[in-house]
């Protein structure tokens, strides 16, 4: 078998020392056994845990980590750029830490503290030439081309202001997720639109025609603006941060933890993107119908993502 010495030296290097054999036999007697049953042990990984992308997103751009617990982003139409709310801190602290970002339609920062002086901005609005933004317990207003805060509007009874909305009379919907509530600011004054236990740990909000939809308890609900009646629309959807609207009847939710569904009344829910295992956040979310782009805050990551969406 061996043709000289020095084959045979190899060969006799190649076989396990008796401790060696011993170690091996334990290892496959003892520790083996125990991580297949526990996979997720600290010993050693057998399967290493990556992102999800479905085919039908396509990953466009990302700014750099440059950004302070990016919470919400905003796509101005008439300006074409995208506003970001920052944190910078507490989700719900009074510090005065947070901030708004401008960027350009392909993610570059123009001005990281765009706006500041804010405590712990999250949901953002458009209507004509203001931005609306929910700030713990109050709504704050700003100037789109000055930059600039014009009010603040106390929330009286509010404990967690989340997302806005607003509908085609400029009348703004805030949910706040500490309670069953969500507020509406009309004509300079706020009030409780609906409260009711159904919404509790209301966020994300919708306006679709003559409907507020409404992600709370793991349903989408749909809110009739005239009679304030309720029902649940979509179940099952599991938990709703962000909340955007593609067409008729089809939205985008995420969870904040790192994963991004699509949605539609009848129909089971589609995973589209799933960054948890990358310990990256998927925020409150926004869509861009004209180029279909789907913008992504990741909050502790740091960062906004944008995908193209191809449905």
């Amino acid at each position: 078998m061996f043709k000289s010495r020095m084959h045979l030296r190899y060969a006799i290097l190649l076989i396990p020392s008796q401790k060696v054999m011993k170690q091996i036999k334990l290892f496959f007697i003892f520790i083996l056994p125990f991580l297949i049953i526990f996979p997720n042990t600290g010993f050693i990984s057998l399967q290493e845990e990556t992102s999800y992308v479905d085919k039908r997103l396509i990953k466009k751009w990302e700014t750099p980590a440059d950004l302070k617990t990016p919470e919400s982003v905003c796509h101005d139409p008439v300006r074409n750029l995208i506003y970001v709310s920052n944190i910078n801190g507490n989700p719900s602290e009074k510090d005065l830490n947070g901030f708004i970002a401008k960027l350009d339609p392909d993610g570059k920062i123009i001005e990281l503290k765009w706006v500041e002086g804010l405590n712990a901005p999250k949901g953002m609005a458009i209507y004509k030439n203001y931005l609306y933004v929910s700030d713990i317990d109050r709504v704050v207003r700003i100037d789109l081309d000055k930059g600039t805060i014009l009010n603040k509007f106390q929330v009286p009874g509010a404990i967690f202001l989340n997302d806005a909305c607003i509908d085609k009379n400029g009348q703004v919907y805030i949910s706040d997720s500490n309670s069953g509530k969500i507020f509406v600011l009309k004509e300079g004054q706020v009030q409780v639109f609906i409260d009711s236990k159904d919404l509790n740990g209301t966020n994300g909000l919708v306006i679709e025609n003559n409907f507020l939809f409404a992600g709370a308890s793991s349903k989408l609900f749909r809110i009739n603006l005239n009679d304030k009646s309720i029902e649940p629309f979509i179940e099952n959807t599991g938990g709703i941060d962000g909340l955007a609207r593609i067409d008729d009847g089809k939205f985008l939710i995420s969870d904040w933890k790192g994963s991004v569904y699509l949605i539609q009344s009848g129909k089971t829910a589609k995973k589209l993107l799933d960054t948890s295992s990358d310990h990256i956040n998927a925020a409150d979310i926004d869509y861009i119908p004209g180029a279909k782009i789907l913008l992504v805050p990741t909050f502790y990551d740091n960062r906004v993502m944008a995908y193209e969406v191809k449905l």
